[in-house]
């Protein structure tokens, strides 16, 4: 029953919300209600996993971010906010390789399997080197060796050369910035990137 009422309420308000304020005012009525039949306080755990999930799915994304570091200060060690926290830090290239340690650490608490904790760390080195945090990826490399991976280096092995640009979020940074599929694959990339940044010129000129 509070599911289907969660349901109800988000259908009802979302077409009005988001048109008249802007904001997640209208979230509030639709968080679920617990096991007491009381509604979710607005610093509850479920409040902010459901805002973060609902800015994401609106493509806010700067609330998105705002909202998850928020959630992180408060809960510390939520593994399903550590999870968030890891998404949003990849895209927007900021402390990645940081957050996909802290979620893999709450995987650990947790009891999660091996493998799925050794993905997260595999992850992480990645964002950390390309995020230019080699000691976080040496950290997370040694890590990854614990589990066994010979898969990933140590950071020192990719040190680029003269060559080889950073860029902070990577590829769905750039998505995000120019307002295009988070998931295109690196083959497709330069050309809808490109595709984007013609647009916007041409409707710049209008």
């Amino acid at each position: 029953m509070a599911k289907l009422h969660l349901v109800l309420l988000l259908l009802f308000w979302f077409p009005f919300g988001t048109a008249a304020a802007g904001t997640l005012e209208f979230v509030t009525p639709a968080i679920e209600f617990n096991a007491n039949g009381s509604q979710e306080d607005e610093n509850s755990l479920q409040f902010y996993l459901t805002k973060i999930d609902l800015l994401e799915d609106e493509d806010r994304i700067l609330e998105w971010r705002d909202a998850s570091r928020e959630a992180s200060e408060l809960f510390p060690e939520d593994e399903a906010v550590l999870q968030r926290l890891a998404s949003v830090s990849d895209v927007f290239g900021s402390h990645g390789g940081e957050a996909y340690e802290r979620w893999a650490a709450a995987m650990e608490r947790a009891g999660r399997p091996a493998t799925e904790v050794q993905s997260v760390l595999e992850r992480g080195f990645i964002v950390a080197l390309r995020d230019g945090e080699r000691e976080r990826a040496d950290r997370l490399s040694e890590k990854l060796a614990r589990f066994g991976s010979t898969s990933l280096r140590s950071a020192k092995a990719f040190v680029p050369d003269r060559s080889t640009i950073v860029v902070p979020g990577g590829i769905r940074g750039l998505a995000a910035a120019v307002e295009i599929d988070l998931t295109i694959p690196p083959s497709r990339f330069v050309a809808e990137y490109d595709r984007a940044i013609l647009e916007r010129a041409a409707l710049s000129t209008l």
